[in-house]
């Protein structure tokens, strides 16, 4: 088509750019195609959406187009987070060991990861070429048992990672582990690494951390992940799914470790069987600045009620807290293990909203969390309260609580005179 047949041309830029912002992306590749004036009126808006995340590993080809993107002058300032995905399932990948070899060292880490060729260059991209991009995602599954030497695993490439960042002192803004399904082998991580002057000087200004692999039992991984979190001077975001065993161990030495206070602002904890002093002494550390909090599959050990200390705790003594959630959270102790669910209806299944015609007994001197009298089932959750439920012992519970607003202190009232304890038999999915 023509561009003088190009209706939507005709106008003006700053309405068919605000167009481009409220695009699916899809639609924005077909507005890219249309012609080369709304093309070149969409390019930021393009780019900003198809490359700040760009999916690349170290093969030569990912690499050249990594190159490609960095000599664009439009496309390379959008890229902002590098994604390197490590996809070893049951039947591996063999693409990265047929067009390199990874070197190891008896210990089973790659010998000397700054050397390697493919290394070097991605080191010299990030620093001439892909200035903004600044935050790395590394994210894989594989078969527990399997252990190839001549596949490069996510353990390897955090370490490369983690070697760049020590040897040009690149400011990270956020790091990101997402990798499931692996055995001790492959968490061999560098320590020493994390102990270099230079990686503790850029990595003291990370601001997003998200760790959610299953730190085993092994000194190494506990260390690292103590030294990531230790350093991380000026964390904002903390997102820890760590081996539900070894949780509390984890925390307790991180607390132990730091040497100036906690500032975070939003704090997501997965997958965790800690004590609730542990709890406590995390949430008391950001005290200030804490705004969310999300507990799944957090099992509290110790005396009655520690949950309901817990809540007690953040509804006295976090002014600033607007978001809240629980979801399948337990309590262990006394030879059983009780699962937390909420009075109230349980009629709607799989989300209920606590509204002021419909709320649980004993919260009359509380005053009402709908946002709207004649409409207190609107799409929006602010201010509201809402229940997420799950059927089973032929019934179904409220096992998830959730509240967005700012009447914070009211809410958590509500969840905490709302608590029920069940025993709860069924064996837990690793």
């Amino acid at each position: 088509m023509a561009d003088t047949c190009c209706a939507i041309t005709k106008l003006p830029t700053e309405v068919i750019q605000c167009i481009a912002h409220n695009a699916d992306p899809s639609v924005l590749l077909s507005l890219r195609l249309t012609c080369r004036t709304l093309s070149s009126q969409i390019a930021r808006c393009f780019a900003r959406v198809w490359f700040a995340s760009t999916r690349a590993d170290l093969t030569p080809k990912s690499l050249q187009k990594l190159q490609d993107i960095s000599q664009s002058n439009h496309l390379r300032e959008h890229v902002e987070e590098l994604v390197i995905p490590c996809t070893l399932k049951n039947i591996p990948s063999q693409d990265l060991a047929r067009v390199l070899s990874w070197p190891r060292s008896p210990n089973g880490r790659l010998d000397d990861p700054g050397n390697l060729l493919c290394v070097k260059k991605l080191q010299k991209l990030l620093l001439a070429g892909l200035t903004n991009c600044r935050s790395f995602r590394i994210e894989g599954f594989a078969a527990l048992h399997y252990y190839d030497p001549d596949c490069l695993w996510p353990n390897d490439v955090v370490n490369i990672i983690l070697t760049i960042i020590a040897e040009t002192g690149i400011h990270i803004r956020s790091f990101d582990l997402d990798f499931q399904g692996y055995g001790p082998k492959t968490q061999r991580f560098d320590v020493r690494t994390c102990q270099q002057p230079g990686f503790r000087e850029a990595w003291a200004h990370v601001k997003h951390l998200r760790l959610a692999f299953g730190v085993t039992r092994t000194s190494n991984s506990l260390q690292f992940v103590t030294d990531l979190l230790t350093h991380a001077r000026h964390l904002q975001v903390l997102s820890l799914r760590p081996d539900r065993d070894y949780a509390g161990k984890l925390l307790s030495r991180y607390l132990s470790s730091r040497e100036v206070p906690l500032h975070l602002r939003e704090l997501y904890l997965h997958n965790a069987c800690v004590d609730a002093d542990c709890i406590s002494r995390l949430l008391v550390a950001s005290r200030e600045s804490l705004r969310k909090v999300l507990f799944s599959f957090v099992y509290v050990r110790v005396e009655d009620d520690s949950w309901a200390r817990i809540l007690n705790h953040l509804r006295n003594q976090f002014p600033h807290l607007d978001s809240f959630e629980l979801d399948f959270c337990k309590q262990l102790g006394d030879g059983r293990d009780v699962l937390l669910t909420y009075k109230g209806p349980s009629d709607q299944v799989p989300t209920i909203v606590w509204s002021n015609e419909c709320r649980p007994p004993d919260t009359d001197d509380l005053p009402p969390l709908t946002m709207s009298e004649e409409n207190p089932r609107c799409s929006s959750t602010q201010n509201r309260l809402n229940l997420t439920c799950n059927w089973f012992d032929n019934l179904d519970h409220a096992t998830g609580v959730k509240y967005e607003g700012p009447k914070m202190a009211e809410a958590l009232g509500v969840i905490i005179k709302s608590i029920e304890y069940i025993e709860f038999t069924v064996e837990d999915d690793d």
